[in-house]
């Protein structure tokens, strides 16, 4: 035999057991995605969401009497898209479906689909909880029941819509049908048309926008104590990013997006770096750029705050714990070069 031969049946020999390695870690994989959803599926509560900050959803099955949710509100477990709560849970279980095309996951998928719609108000906007947190607006978790952008949860929802909407995986195939499909397309648009009216007018123009919203009266709120009603730069950034995905873009869009980008050329701040942990957090460096987490509106003056919910311009006014545990600065609009 030749050792050109040999090499060939030595390469395909190393082929083969790269493929079979391969299928096996797939199996593997596949396995554990079924496992997890499983879980889920004993964690998922009644209105269809699930909550925040709860890893053991993963790893195990509720055992019947634990609390389901890290937050309860006037005698009600609350489900949440904070964090990327419930959305990656119905991504879980979706997968889940079609490796098995078990019915309970498909139950499950669209019941974590209608908590979604739960959430959203009739002006489009979607809250980061449901039930309603807290008993009224001058309850300091009220923040939740205002539309939230704040750490991408709005945006999050809108593009597993889009996914579930377009039959991406894991949403393609018998998941959805074509009524539950034009109900998807009717709430992005709803969310589409509440991000253009919400965005934020200063001095006569349009901006970008806030963590939190109203959804009656669109206005920038208040969120956590040291989060106030600004221009927040990064969530900024996320809406941005999902408009410049829109396909066919309307007028409105264009113009939404060339104000936002507008905006933040103009908040950037130049030769200066960012040190979340090294005081006084701001660096004079020739080509460095940042932004401020929180622009004040009509000043674009940075926003600073502790915990005792006072406003200052200058970081080093602000208590050594939130200055070092909250980003207040840093490169986020880069995402969009």
């Amino acid at each position: 035999m030749s050792k050109f031969a040999i090499f060939g049946l030595c390469a395909g020999f190393f082929v083969m057991l790269t493929s079979t390695a391969a299928a096996e870690e797939a199996t593997v994989s596949n396995e554990t995605i079924i496992k997890q959803a499983n879980h889920l599926l004993t964690w998922q509560m009644d209105h269809g969401g699930w909550s925040k900050d709860m890893p053991q959803m993963y790893t195990r099955d509720w055992n019947g009497r634990e609390a389901k949710s890290v937050w309860t509100s006037n005698g009600q477990e609350l489900g949440t898209i904070d964090n990327d709560a419930t959305v990656s849970e119905i991504r879980v279980v979706a997968e889940a479906y079609q490796l098995t095309k078990d019915e309970r996951f498909k139950a499950s998928v669209h019941n974590g689909i209608d908590f979604l719609y739960k959430l959203q108000y009739p002006s489009g906007g979607f809250r980061q909880v449901y039930p309603q947190r807290g008993s009224d607006p001058s309850s300091s978790v009220w923040y939740s029941n205002y539309v939230t952008f704040n750490d991408h949860a709005m945006v999050n929802v809108l593009r597993l819509l889009e996914d579930a909407r377009q039959g991406k995986a894991p949403f393609e195939g018998d998941l959805f049908n074509d009524s539950q499909r034009k109900q998807m397309a009717a709430s992005i648009e709803g969310g589409l048309d509440y991000i253009l009216q919400a965005q934020i007018v200063a001095n006569g123009k349009k901006t970008a926008w806030g963590q939190q919203h109203d959804p009656v009266t669109l206005q920038p709120q208040q969120g956590r104590a040291y989060e106030h009603p600004s221009i927040a730069t990064d969530e900024s950034v996320g809406i941005v990013q999902w408009l410049e995905d829109q396909p066919n873009q309307s007028a409105a869009v264009q113009e939404a997006i060339a104000a936002a980008r507008a905006w933040m050329d103009e908040a950037r701040v130049a030769d200066t770096r960012y040190e979340r942990r090294v005081e006084p957090h701001f660096f004079y460096e020739p080509g460095a750029e940042i932004w401020y987490r929180f622009y004040q509106i009509g000043t674009n003056r940075p926003i600073f705050s502790g915990r005792d919910g006072v406003i200052h311009h200058d970081i080093m006014n602000v208590e050594q714990e939130r200055r070092y545990g909250y980003a207040w600065a840093g490169t986020w609009p880069q995402k969009l070069r």
